[in-house]
């Protein structure tokens, strides 16, 4: 039963301030710490997990990922219990899954496809050379963070070689699609297994599909164990040779044929980005971070290819001084008729009217002291969003108050059924995710 209760309530020094979600083994909810302010997130074992096996699996996961510390890895701060249960206090990620960029926008453009994977690929070098295998690498345990940035997620069916023995006898660990073979066979794991995972995610990033579905479970397992699944390139024609490579050699059955460790794996991905050299690109769609750029190809430890040399001859080399002062003039003159033609006659406002027509700087001139920038978005894709009746702009809206505000806007998005919203604006919390109702089809 879900605990709504327990939002204001405090656990240690931090309280709890909005429910984030739940799963088989715990709730997680926001909470703020009450002196300084940091936003967390706290995992709460479900009452309805309260078994020897699920607490010993809880405190499992806090001994693994208090040992990690990695700039694509979610950390754990604390560990405390609240009226006997135990709660793991992490870091807050602000963000989207890698599951909701591929279902929302339909697959992951290719240099961001790259880029995320490198990063997750650098995660698991990182926790196999800590000797833990991780079990359970999938799109929904990736974050994206608005700044592009990669969290791994969700160690909670992670292996150590001091964890106790967690599986149960005759069963397995994980989610069914992203399994290697002999998991289903013998439910044995080591970072092999983690290797076929990955090739399912690189996979699902680059294709917007996962390689192994079926209709049925028996069919499922059947595909799985015996590594059938459609090509790639097949299901999307711009993924290169390189890329499919990649994925076939992580989806080997036999895992003796696979990368035999992460970093092997990394040297590959590594070469693809510099073979492919494909200049970063704005995702699909506002709704998702913009990618930054890659690092400078001459800088050290750049995995991609040096540009090309310019072969411009050196005759066109030594006009180019004498063009560009000539352009540089006509410009010149363009410039002060055209002051001179708006002097006495401004241009019309009448665009700065319309909703989300107003331009960042004006904005930034405009704004009251102390206000800052918030965002209203929405999960399923890029919603309209209304206030007080008229549509004010597309999710991510992003508007500027003051903390302690209280605003109401309205979600519309074709196929979902509208959502009225309301908010207070707060110092920590900048983005705002609201999920919408599919209608149903009658």
């Amino acid at each position: 039963m879900s605990r709504t209760h327990l939002i204001n309530s405090t656990i240690g020094e931090y309280r709890l301030v909005e429910k984030l979600g739940e799963g088989g083994m715990g709730e997680v909810y926001q909470g703020v710490h009450s002196k300084i302010g940091r936003v967390v997130a706290v995992k709460i074992l479900s009452q309805a997990a309260h078994s020897p096996e699920f607490v010993e699996r809880f405190l499992n996961e806090a001994r693994i990922q208090g040992g990690l510390q990695h700039h694509n890895i979610v950390t754990l701060y604390d560990f405390l219990e609240y009226n006997g249960q135990p709660c793991i206090i992490m870091e807050y990620i602000e963000g989207r899954t890698l599951t909701d960029c591929v279902q929302t926008w339909g697959g992951i453009p290719l240099p961001d496809a790259i880029r995320y994977f490198q990063s997750v690929v650098e995660a698991i070098a990182y926790v196999h050379s800590r000797g833990i295998v991780h079990r359970d690498i999938k799109s929904n345990n990736v974050k994206v963070t608005p700044s592009g940035q990669i969290k791994l997620l969700d160690f909670g069916i992670a292996k150590s070689g001091a964890s106790p023995a967690l599986t149960v006898t005759g069963a397995f660990v994980g989610t069914l699609q992203y399994l290697s073979p002999e998991q289903l066979v013998g439910g044995v794991a080591d970072v092999r297994s983690d290797i076929w995972s990955l090739g399912v995610l690189f996979y699902e990033m680059t294709t917007s599909h996962l390689p192994f579905e079926a209709n049925t479970i028996g069919e499922l397992c059947q595909k799985i164990t015996k590594a059938s699944y459609t090509p790639p390139s097949v299901m999307n024609q711009s993924v290169p040779k390189e890329v499919q490579n990649i994925i076939q050699k992580c989806l080997k059955k036999n895992p003796s044929d696979r990368y035999q460790s992460a970093g092997d794996l990394l040297q590959d991905v590594n070469c693809a980005a510099a073979a492919i050299s494909i200049p970063p690109t704005r995702l699909a769609s506002p709704g998702l971070p913009t990618s930054p750029t890659y690092p400078d190809p001459t800088s050290s430890g750049s995995h991609l290819s040096r540009p090309a040399t310019s072969s411009t001859s050196p005759k066109a080399k030594s006009s180019l001084p004498l063009i560009g002062a000539v352009v540089g003039t006509v410009l010149l003159v363009a410039a002060v008729l055209l002051y001179f033609l708006l002097k006495d006659n401004p241009p019309s406002t009448s665009a700065q009217s319309q909703p989300g027509a107003q331009s960042a700087a004006t904005q930034k001139q405009t704004a009251s002291p102390g206000a800052e920038i918030y965002t209203v978005d929405c999960a399923e894709g890029r919603a309209a969003v209304y206030r007080n009746g008229e549509q004010v702009g597309y999710t991510p809206h992003r508007f500027q108050a003051k903390s302690g505000e209280q605003f109401e806007f309205v979600l519309k998005l074709e196929g979902f059924q509208d959502k009225s919203v309301r908010l207070t604006t707060t110092e920590n919390k900048k983005t705002y995710t609201f999920m919408l109702e599919k209608i149903e089809k009658k």
